[in-house]
């Protein structure tokens, strides 16, 4: 599980350099109607990872998101949860990554909903930088 928690706190890292350069006054703002605003694509990432590694684990991350309106606020609070998140995985034993948990129409292992975890947040952190470059920030380079 090393490797994992590796590679997870460096995708946080990444999500998080991005976030912390989101215009607030940006936070109302969708690409279109369907899509979600920079400030509810800022507060999906730490709520999604809360959520999934309560369906692994069992246990309820707190999380207070809506009441953060600001980048700075954001990040910190992912910050937060991301650490009670790591703490939280790093009790659970093989037995239980192995089992099985439900998601809709698919079942799989637990340890494959954390790997899933990542590429979710992956996906959003793609489009973060987009939502970023349109609102007229530079995004910060992806590696380095």
């Amino acid at each position: 599980m090393q490797d994992f928690f590796n590679n997870w706190d460096r995708i946080h890292a990444q999500s998080t350099k991005v976030m912390a350069v989101a215009p607030a006054e940006k936070f109302d703002w969708r690409p279109v109607e369907s899509a979600m605003t920079l400030g509810e694509l800022m507060r999906h990432l730490p709520s999604a990872e809360a959520l999934i590694v309560e369906l692994v684990s069992g246990i309820k991350i707190n999380t207070d998101l809506e009441n953060k309106n600001s980048a700075q606020e954001l990040v910190a609070e992912f910050d937060r949860i991301h650490e009670a998140a790591k703490e939280i995985v790093a009790t659970l034993d093989d037995k239980t990554l192995e089992e099985s948990v439900t998601l809709g129409p698919k079942t799989l292992q637990k340890k494959m909903l954390l790997y899933t975890m990542l590429e979710h947040e992956i996906h959003h952190r793609g489009q973060l930088y987009t939502y970023i470059r349109i609102a007229g920030v530079v995004p910060p380079p992806l590696f380095g």
